[in-house]
């Protein structure tokens, strides 16, 4: 802590209400949220005011795994195909970034005394659902 550079912080609002999560969400949306969000809000990094944030989050990882269920054939669609899963899988790690979930900007965040310390990045490696394509 530097005052002279961090004195700013102490002024900042400090919204104190959980996410909730919205209605209308995809299935691997509302799957990701309820994996995810109740432990980034036990630890203070989601708030009330976050859950837009959220929700777009979870939206792209649904977006992500829809893409990969994507059967194709030929060249086109497969070059297709593939920047559908680029796009999404982009759109999902800017959000994420945010609420710590890569290890890189997990690594700035800052989490009160006495949170609970399990890694959200790893929760959700080990979370992943099997794929299955159908035809």
């Amino acid at each position: 802590y530097r005052p002279h550079r961090h004195e700013s912080r102490r002024r900042e609002p400090k919204p104190e209400g959980k996410p909730v999560k919205p209605k209308g969400m995809s299935k691997d949306a509302q799957q990701l949220w309820d994996h995810l969000v109740p432990g980034l809000a036990d630890k203070g990094i989601a708030t009330d005011w976050d859950t837009c944030a959220l929700q777009a989050m979870c939206e792209a990882w649904a977006e992500y795994r829809a893409a990969l269920r994507v059967r194709a054939t030929g060249l086109d669609e497969k070059s297709r195909r593939q920047r559908m899963v680029n796009s999404a899988r982009r759109a999902w790690i800017e959000l994420a970034s945010k609420f710590g979930l890569t290890p890189s900007d997990r690594a700035r965040l800052e989490v009160e005394e006495g949170a609970d310390e399990t890694n959200p990045l790893e929760q959700m490696v080990h979370y992943q659902p099997t794929l299955r394509v159908t035809p």
